[in-house]
This record gives structure tokens, sequence and C-alpha cells, in this order.
């Protein structure tokens, strides 16, 4: 992938999942034409991993899941395939679609996201099972969900702690695309997050002091490419979120 990131890293691996509370951008725009696009998520991280959340693409909302090689087991990696409309009949471009992206599902949700919509990515590895489980609730409800089964390498690995990450993003599959789709938006925030932490029995708040924020251009050069601004959210309790505005500048060799 190539673009921009905004996120926030927890500083040690030693969690099993996170509960993400975003708020939906106010505004934003998506680019078919450069295939470029806002991404907000939670990661999950050792030496095997996964992102998964939310895409803008074609319109609306989806709900995705994008992993490391080798995090899925092969039999599941079979079940990946990458249709991103929904709408692809051509078995051979199906299956050259799949091959290129094994690791990467996008599923459409139950309700519409609208702009300043607050919702919930639940993210975390079973406890009862070999699966990695996203849900997206909004509203009190699940609108989305996605769960996939994890190599037993991985499994072992992701067990003994991960790092988590919150991700307010522009991106792409080619940086040259980024550069030139003008893609935005204005007021993402994680508002907060909380960690799943297996070693102390309780789900931990995202602090100021077990995370650290990091901003940079991935394959690119934020600062000539776009224009950005970050605010630090506390609330009363101490727990630390964010709130990204992120606009690319077309640019023109």
């Amino acid at each position: 992938m190539a673009g921009f990131r905004m996120m926030r890293s927890t500083n040690n691996a030693q969690y099993h999942g996170a509960h993400g509370f975003l708020k939906i951008p106010d505004s934003y725009a998506t680019s078919e034409t450069y295939k470029t696009y806002p991404e907000l998520f939670l990661g999950l991280y050792r030496n095997y991993g996964l992102d998964a959340g939310l895409v803008y693409i074609y319109g609306a909302w989806h709900l995705f899941m994008g992993t490391l090689p080798g995090t899925l087991d092969k039999y599941n990696e079979k079940q990946y395939l990458y249709d991103p409309t929904g709408k692809i009949q051509d078995k051979e471009e199906l299956a050259s679609n799949s091959k290129k992206y094994p690791s990467w599902r996008m599923e459409s949700l139950d309700r519409k996201i609208n702009p300043g919509d607050r919702v919930i990515i639940d993210l975390g590895i079973s406890k009862s099972s070999d699966y990695v489980k996203c849900s997206i609730f909004k509203d009190g409800r699940r609108i989305g969900k996605i769960e996939s089964l994890l190599s037993s390498d991985a499994l072992r690995d992701l067990k003994q702690g991960c790092k988590i990450n919150t991700e307010l993003n522009i991106v792409s599959n080619n940086a040259e695309n980024v550069k030139k789709s003008g893609v935005y938006f204005y007021d993402a925030r994680f508002e907060a997050c909380l960690l799943k932490d297996p070693v102390h029995g309780f789900d931990e708040a995202m602090t100021k002091t077990n995370t650290k924020f990091i901003e940079e251009g991935e394959d690119l050069s934020l600062k000539k490419y776009a224009e950005y601004s970050h605010s630090v959210l506390v609330n009363e309790y101490g727990d630390v979120g964010d709130s990204v505005n992120l606009i690319v500048k077309p640019y023109k060799n």
C-alpha cells in the first residue's frame, strides 16, 4: 500500500484486540479514477498481523480486512474472492483478482454510514477458536462482520500479544495515483480505544502514556503532497484519541 498514514500505536505488544470508538469524517471524497480511498481502521500486529475497519469505496463505507502474508490459514485464503463491487461474473477475472489479492476481503454493511456518524470497530482474536474477528456496531446494533481462520503459526504468534494501532489514512496500491487523486477527509476521529489485555484480565484504555502518535507518508512525502492537521483528544478519564483532517493536493508533473 502507498499513501498517507495517521496512526496511534501502543508502546507494548501485549493485547489480543481492541474496541475503537470512531467518528466518521464530516465530509470526505474518494477517487475511483485513481483508485485511492479513505481507510479508517484498527491494526493488530506482532510478526504476523492485519488491518480491519472501514474503507470508503464505490459511494459507501464497507467493512474490510487485510492481512500480512502467512497470517491466514491456506484454506481460508482460498475463500477470499477479491470482488470489491460484488458484481464480477467473469470467473477468470475473479480468479485473477483473488490470486493478486489473496489476503484482502471486503463486505457490504447492513446499514448505511453517514458523515458524522459514530461507530465502534471491534477487532480481536477469538478466545474459543482459531479465528480473528472484526465487527462494526452502529447505534448498538452490529451492522457488519468478518471472521478469518488464522494459520497455526500466526495464531501462536499473535496470542503472545500484539501491538494495536488506530489509523486514519488515505491509501492506494500506487503512489503515483495517490498524488493525483485529490482524496480528502475532514475531522475523522478515533475518540477512544479500549485494549483487550489478556495479561491483566481487563480492557485498558489507550492513553498518552501507553501509546505514541505517528504521521507519515508511505512511499510519499507527506508534507509535499498533502495538507493535514492533527489534534490530540483527551477525555475526563485520561483516554486519548485523535482528530485528523487530511487532504491530498492534486499533483501534476
